[in-house]
């Protein structure tokens, strides 16, 4: 996907606004235990909540044919969720994982990796990225990979070329008590990356420039106030 079509993805999901919190939510909410007032398993309650996210994409090669070019396609995300709901314990989630798609004549596979946060740093002004890791363990609740080998190294940088682009929204619905505030900020930089993919000591993809790559970051921050009734939640998409 390329930068530009990435940014119209992400703001287009942040417009309809309640939708993209309703969404945050429900895979956020439900590993901290929320429930409509904060009490567990549904909608967050009131509080303040803030989701970020930082992802860096590298794009080797064109799908394998016969005489072809192999394929690497790795895309690696870092999550962070804080909850701070007006009752109940403050919480904060955190992940860092890898998907990696290989594509040769030897090897065709597909994996989802969680990874040491160490292993994968960006400058704040996203003009540098790095990932150095070994892939080994599976994401939770996925296999570890699909006709992928055991082991996997992966090296890649970005390096940016000064251009960001800046992306930002505010959304505001109130219905009865209930009201939300969400303010929306997305950044992506023109860069380019290179890096290998090795195997048993053995680079299946030698340094070199990717042919399309993405380096991003974004935040949303959200304060609701009172409880959504059953009514409200139509009307909210409708507005």
């Amino acid at each position: 996907m390329t930068l530009l079509r990435r940014l119209v993805l992400i703001v287009s999901i942040v417009v309809s606004g309640s939708l993209a919190l309703a969404l945050a939510a429900t895979a956020a909410g439900t590993s901290a235990g929320l429930v409509p007032g904060g009490k567990g398993g549904g909608p967050l309650g009131p509080g303040q909540y803030t989701f970020t996210d930082t992802t860096a994409s590298a794009t080797f090669g064109a799908p394998t044919a016969k005489g072809g070019i192999p394929q690497f396609v790795i895309s690696v995300n870092r999550n962070v969720s804080s909850f701070q709901p007006d009752e109940g314990q403050d919480s904060v989630t955190k992940g860092t994982m890898v998907t990696l798609q290989v594509t040769t004549p030897a090897i065709t596979g597909f994996g989802c990796f969680t990874i040491d946060p160490s292993n994968f740093t960006v400058s704040k002004d996203l003009q540098s990225a790095a990932l150095h890791t070994t892939l080994s363990m599976p994401c939770p609740g996925k296999p570890s990979g699909s006709g992928l080998p055991p082991s996997i190294r992966l090296d890649v940088t970005w390096a940016g070329n000064g251009v960001v682009g800046n992306s930002r929204h505010t959304d505001n619905f109130e219905c009865a008590d209930y009201s939300t505030s969400t303010n929306f900020v997305a950044h992506a930089a023109g860069n380019t990356a290179s890096g290998s993919v090795t195997l048993r000591s053995v680079a299946l993809l030698p340094q070199g420039p990717a042919d399309a790559s993405t380096l991003s970051s974004s935040e949303t921050r959200t304060h609701i106030t009172g409880v959504e009734q059953i009514s409200c939640i139509a009307l909210q998409f409708a507005a």
